[in-house]
């Protein structure tokens, strides 16, 4: 059973939505597909539901770097250093 190709057309909105990148979507789907057939399932009642909540986690966590950078550069032009 190849889970990359049954799940992607399920999980790749969710991905998309969050990340706006039909590349960066693909990625963190391999990325929640590769960590999910590597691990132990212990007591995981709905397979499908438990993947869509990881490629959400998983895309927050990829846009979460941008976010910073985004508000720290807005930090940095928002208040300017007195010059001395």
């Amino acid at each position: 059973m190849n889970l990359n190709t049954n799940y992607q057309n399920i999980l790749f909105p969710y991905a998309y939505n969050i990340l706006g990148s039909v590349d960066d979507a693909m990625d963190a789907i391999q990325d929640v597909i590769t960590k999910y057939i590597s691990s132990s399932k212990p007591n995981i009642e709905n397979e499908i539901s438990y993947l869509i909540k990881g490629i959400i986690n998983q895309s927050i966590n990829i846009k979460k770097p941008l976010w910073i950078k985004y508000d720290f550069q807005n930090l940095l032009q928002r208040k300017k250093l007195p010059q001395t």
